[in-house]
């Protein structure tokens, strides 16, 4: 199919399902100008997505706009066959930050919160303000201080934490996290239990990264590390009867800070591999060998 006819195709998909669809419409009008809106649309190169991505001009946010309008573009050609692959880059730039971020101290919060009570015109009730401000400033490294806000002041305390956490990705939560979810007695519901899917061992080579649309974001996991921890499931998962997946959420619930791990199934065979981790049992050796191929 040439590009132009999957492009309304696609707008008009878009449109059917209640957007107007016109930033997305613009960016794919722009694409097929700078590619060639005849060309088959398996014809075009991840060089040319690149080159019409980077632009002439410095690195801005509408590099990430567009990005975004042709990732759904080529995710929706994907899904219906229309291409082999998605020919974007497995990564994407980082903006330059441009502004100064102002960080607020504990009296700086709660005068905040206290102003609250004083608002006349609101749509919103004041406790649910409360609420709210108290679940922005406990994102990240504040999540102490707005326990102690709230229990300081009486105000609804966090229950349950939902942390990136993974057998990838450690370090942010078992350094800054964990210990007051411990000491705090949290609920702790890691996502991504399974690193978008690299856990499973589907993806152990920049070929297979082609096998589903999200394979593109995967390919930071591609390095030795990463494949340092797929060896380790592998043969924790030879020794117990098991499977890479099935032992990647194990170790996460031998973790005695985590409760339960969020995992998504897209047929019931990955039901039953998620269900399965809920039996098994990591002896100490197993979670060692995990720890170590994971540092």
């Amino acid at each position: 199919m040439k590009l132009n006819d999957a492009t309304t195709l696609y707008v008009q998909l878009v449109q059917a399902q209640g957007s107007v669809g016109a930033n997305v419409a613009a960016v794919l009008r722009m694409f097929a100008r700078s590619v060639g809106g005849e060309r088959e649309l398996d014809s075009i190169k991840s060089e040319e997505v690149r080159t019409f991505l980077d632009g002439k001009g410095p690195l801005t946010r509408y590099w990430h706009r567009k990005h975004s309008a042709l990732l759904g573009f080529f995710r929706f050609a994907f899904a219906r066959a229309l291409v082999a692959r998605i020919p974007l880059p497995a990564s994407t730039p980082r903006c330059r930050q441009t502004f100064q971020p102002y960080v607020y101290t504990d009296d700086d919060f709660a005068r905040l919160v206290a102003a609250i009570d004083g608002l006349r015109v609101t749509h919103i009730e004041p406790r649910t303000l409360r609420t709210l401000l108290l679940l922005l400033f406990g994102t990240g490294l504040r999540l102490s201080e707005a326990l102690k806000v709230s229990t300081k002041h009486r105000y609804p305390l966090y229950q349950c934490l939902q942390p990136h956490y993974n057998l990838c990705e450690r370090a942010d939560y078992e350094k800054n996290l964990e210990p007051v979810c411990k000491e705090n007695r949290l609920g702790v519901i890691p996502y991504f239990s399974l690193a978008a899917g690299f856990l499973t061992g589907k993806y152990r080579s920049e070929a297979d990264l082609s096998k589903s649309p999200r394979g593109a974001g995967l390919k930071k996991y591609l390095n030795e590390r990463g494949l340092r921890i797929l060896g380790a499931l592998d043969t924790v998962a030879k020794q117990s009867s098991s499977t890479p997946a099935a032992v990647a959420l194990a170790w996460l619930l031998a973790r005695p800070s985590v409760t339960a791990p969020i995992a998504s199934a897209t047929n019931l065979e990955q039901l039953h591999t998620l269900l399965s981790a809920t039996r098994l049992e990591l002896d100490r050796t197993a979670i060692e060998l995990l720890n170590r191929a994971s540092e």
